[in-house]
């Protein structure tokens, strides 16, 4: 017959995640030696992923309405409070009404029935 042999591992590690997940890579074999801070699997990202670009364009989306309402408030085309209203500030006398909806301004009122007042639908 033929010889066995049975190897030892000089060390045994235990490999995690902070996050729970789906892994997507695995990038080493049973007993392929690794080096500390390699690389050794990879977890799906892609739900994270799309959430991260839909923050950036929000972000990005808010940034330029402010340098628009900047832009008219210092040419005098809109008043301090409208440009405060369109960059999402209260402005003066900015109230909820009995069913959560802002009853004050008129950029507040054009928000009813969006997701951010509950998701109810305003009349």
């Amino acid at each position: 017959g033929g010889m066995e042999c049975l190897l030892e591992p000089s060390m045994v590690v235990s490999v995690g995640s902070p996050v729970d997940g789906v892994l997507d890579q695995v990038a080493v074999n049973r007993g392929d030696p690794v080096r500390k801070g390699q690389v050794v699997a990879r977890l799906q990202s892609g739900v994270e992923t799309a959430a991260v670009t839909l923050s950036r364009a929000r972000v990005d989306f808010g940034r330029r309405k402010m340098e628009r309402s900047e832009t008219l408030a210092q040419k005098q085309l809109i008043s301090t409070q409208e440009k405060d209203e369109r960059d999402g500030r209260p402005g003066r006398g900015c109230t909820l009404g009995a069913r959560g909806w802002p009853t004050c301004c008129w950029a507040h009122r054009a928000d009813r029935g969006r997701a951010s007042h509950g998701g109810e639908t305003g009349a």
